[in-house]
């Protein structure tokens, strides 16, 4: 998607205190230990500006990126698809 950071908001079934915000960096992975630590000394340094709403560029709405998910999780080696579709079929 060509996004230096994203940001992905989490809720779900568990208990709202799990509630929250992810931030994804621009491999589209969770940021790491030392990028973590980079936000967060931006955050707490107030280091950063608003934008007003009208200056934003436009929402990116993409449904088929749950899809290319499942795709590469089922072709990494530890995943064993056979057994998988064999276990799902007897249900």
């Amino acid at each position: 998607m060509k996004c230096a950071v994203g940001i992905s908001i989490t809720a779900s079934h568990n208990p709202q205190i799990w509630n929250g915000l992810k931030f994804l960096n621009s491999d589209g992975t969770f940021l790491d230990e030392h990028q973590v630590g980079e936000f967060l000394k931006i955050a707490d340094k107030g280091n950063f500006r608003f934008a007003e709403i009208d200056k934003l560029k436009s929402l990116i709405s993409d449904d088929t990126w749950i899809n290319k998910h499942i795709d590469k999780v089922l072709e990494l080696k530890i995943i064993d698809v056979v057994k998988i579709r064999k276990e799902n079929s007897k249900q």
